[in-house]
Parts: C-alpha cells; structure tokens; sequence
C-alpha cells in the first residue's frame, strides 16, 4: 500500500494591534482537524500587546514562523507571507477573525481530489460585542445564486460566473501557491482596496476551481478595523486614489493576448471600479478633474461612453 503525503498548507496572518482577538484567530488554526499547515504571522509593527501574544505562541508550536517589520501596511505583510510560504497551497485569515475547524481538510480533499488550482468558499459575519456603533450593514457572503456547489469550472465557466459574482476578498479562498509564482501575483502596497488587483489577476489565471457554500469563514466587524472606518474622511480620499491605481494596473493589461471571456471579465470588472469611483464621496471637483485626465487616456474611451451621461451631469453640476 503506497502512503500518500498530505500537502503542506501555508496560513498567512498579517497583524497589526489586534492583540484582543490574536488568541481566537490563531486557535482556530491550531485546532485545525488538518494538520500538516505552517502557519506564518507577519507582525507589522503593532504597537499593542500583539508581540508579546505571538511570542508564546512561536514557543509552543514548530510550525509557527513569526515575522516582525515595521508598520508597511497589509500588503507587505501579505506579500512576505507569500515570499516565507514553502505550502503546496496559501490561506490568508485577517488576525481579528477566525475560521472554522474543518475548512483546510475539506478544502484540501477537493483541492487534491479534482486538481485544482482553487477552492472558494464564503464567510459568515458577526459584530464583535464590543462595536459600540449601533447600525452596521454586515455584508451577506452568500454567491449561491451565481454558483453551483462542489461543480467543477473550467477558467471559461468560472470567469463568467463571476460577471456577478465576483467578490474580491483575498480570505475567501485557498490557492495554489504556484500560481501565484508563476504568475507573479503580490498585493500592491500602500493602498486600500488590494485585494480588488489581487484576486482579478488571481481568477484570470486558475485553469480549474471549485466553490462550496459553506460558511468556513468568520468575518468580525469591530471598532477601527479597515472594513468599518472606510468611509472616514480620509480614507475615502484614500479610498478614491486607490481604485485610479488599481484602475491603472487593470486597463495596463494587453487584452489582445486575452481570450474573449478573459476580456469580457476583465472589461466587467474595470467598469465596476470606476462606478466605484463615480460614486466616491468626495469632493466633487477633485473627482471630476481626476476623471476628466482619464478621459484623455485612449486606454479608458470605451469605459467613458458607459459613463458619459452620469459625468457630464456632474461636470454641469459643478459648473451651477
């Protein structure tokens, strides 16, 4: 009888002063019905007890790699991550949420059972007892109106279901780690939004992927996370450039080397960002100057015409 190795899974952490939740999040790791995972934190310069509670854990547990560098943001945190990462596949869990027990093992058994370079998965939301902000819209991660569970998609079938269902969430599947490499795919540093970049490149490269409807993911809403101060008045500013950048990055790609459903995603997905950014709320003048240079970008004319009522109802607007 031949034995067969289980694959090695590297579970990615960035922190950064979530020293009240770490314990919750790293557990859920340990506790694991998987076993052969490495688990890699980046701390990123935390300034709260983070340290000290990433510390009795790397003395507990072999396979723990803890990383400390200066506060660079969660994409250099991330990207380290990968860089450090020797596991067959990567799962990256933000430090102030958790995950269910048996999502590695059932994700591993599809993953290897059908070959694939993807699994996905949803995530459950709950308000930390301790958000003191009485209204909370908690996004739904429910896609099973756009998928079919446990079927099996080609890039073709999995890219168009993704026109509406797409949601870019980097914590929201397992992927090969060579697909990454190969495709030189990191988290764009200092801006907002990352994972929006990050797993459009990632959709258009997997050759094989699956979803299940399970909620294996726990998404905490709390006080100052990125999810809850999006909207705070700097970061909406933030916010705005960072989906020009992304913007850039996406209309950059040559789509005479795409195949027709590649550039229809593709397509999809840039106009989605800059309603986005016509939607922003900021200052009006700023925004229209912003879209007014993107204009004369031959690389956006076709977005433009999409838009051109809406735009030019704004630039009159600004002119009253």
């Amino acid at each position: 009888m031949i034995k067969t190795t289980l694959p090695l899974v590297s579970v990615i952490i960035p922190v950064y002063n979530t020293e009240e939740f770490l314990e919750e999040c790293i557990n859920s790791v340990i506790n694991q019905t998987y076993k052969n995972i490495e688990t890699i934190i980046i701390n990123d310069g935390s300034t709260d007890r983070s340290k000290e509670v990433l510390s009795s854990y790397s003395k507990k547990n072999l396979k723990f790699t803890i990383i400390d560098q200066p506060n660079s943001g969660n994409s250099v945190a991330r990207n380290k991550g990968i860089s450090n990462a020797n596991g067959k596949y990567i799962l990256f869990v933000d430090s102030d949420d958790f995950i269910s027990r048996d999502l590695i093992s059932d994700a591993v058994l599809l993953l290897e059972e059908n070959n694939l370079d993807l699994i996905r998965f949803e995530a459950e939301s709950f308000i930390d007892k301790n958000y003191s902000n009485d209204v909370v819209n908690c996004i739904q991660y429910d896609f099973s109106n756009f998928f079919s569970d446990k079927k099996l998609y080609n890039k073709d079938s999995f890219l168009n279901a993704n026109l509406k269902g797409f949601w870019p969430s980097a914590v929201l599947y397992i992927v090969k780690k060579e697909i990454l490499i190969k495709n030189q795919i990191f988290f764009k540093p200092n801006i907002l939004h990352e994972d929006d970049l990050f797993t459009t490149r990632i959709f258009m490269s997997v050759e094989a992927s699956m979803y299940t409807a399970k909620k294996y993911y726990k998404r905490r809403y709390r006080e100052n996370s990125i999810m809850t101060s999006i909207n705070s008045e700097k970061n909406k500013i933030k916010s705005f450039y960072s989906y020009l950048h992304i913007l850039e990055e996406l209309s950059g790609i040559n789509q005479k080397e795409l195949s027709n459903v590649e550039s229809n995603f593709l397509n999809t997905r840039i106009k989605s960002l800059l309603k986005n950014v016509l939607n922003k709320d900021i200052d009006e003048k700023l925004k229209i100057n912003k879209i007014k240079e993107l204009i004369n970008i031959s690389l956006y004319i076709k977005y433009y015409e999409i838009f051109k009522y809406k735009i030019k109802k704004m630039i009159k607007g600004l002119k009253k």
